[in-house]
């Protein structure tokens, strides 16, 4: 956890409600086999998108000297157009895990209970991937690709 970040822990019952109805009952059990949740697909294939476009942003901006990096906020709604900065290091060690992304506060409800914030900080909030979504967002990440 970066320095200055507050642990986000859910209260169950939050966590059940906000993962009441989909097909992945609990976040550390995701769902294997079979075909995956159509909502769980388009919640990770648009955080994806926008971490591609994150991952431009952080090469343009590490030619520039730049403090405060202006990233695209990673949550599920496809007309999201909030600016989230954050510093180099705060940005890597959220990719460090393919299942985290960084969403504007309150912007991991558009993910319909497929992300539960994990950190909150003053300029951003920390979200994970959970079920479908999670095992997806790890499959489509292409630093995992490359590595």
């Amino acid at each position: 956890m970066m320095p200055g970040a507050t642990l986000v822990k859910p209260e169950t019952e939050d966590l059940a409600s906000a993962l009441e109805g989909t097909k992945c009952p609990d976040k550390k059990r995701p769902r294997t086999g079979g075909a995956v949740d159509p909502q769980a697909q388009r919640v990770a294939e648009n955080d994806a998108a926008f971490r591609r476009a994150n991952e431009s942003i952080e090469l343009a901006a590490a030619e520039s000297d730049v403090s405060l990096v202006p990233f695209i906020c990673e949550c599920a709604e496809t007309t999201c157009t909030e600016i989230l900065r954050l510093t180099f290091a705060e940005y890597e060690a959220v990719r460090a895990n393919s299942r985290l992304f960084i969403n504007a506060a309150g912007h991991h409800v558009s993910a319909r209970g497929w992300a539960v914030p994990v950190e909150e900080h003053e300029r951003y909030v920390v979200v994970e991937k959970v079920g479908d979504a999670g095992v997806m967002a790890e499959q489509l990440d292409q630093r995992q690709e490359a590595g």
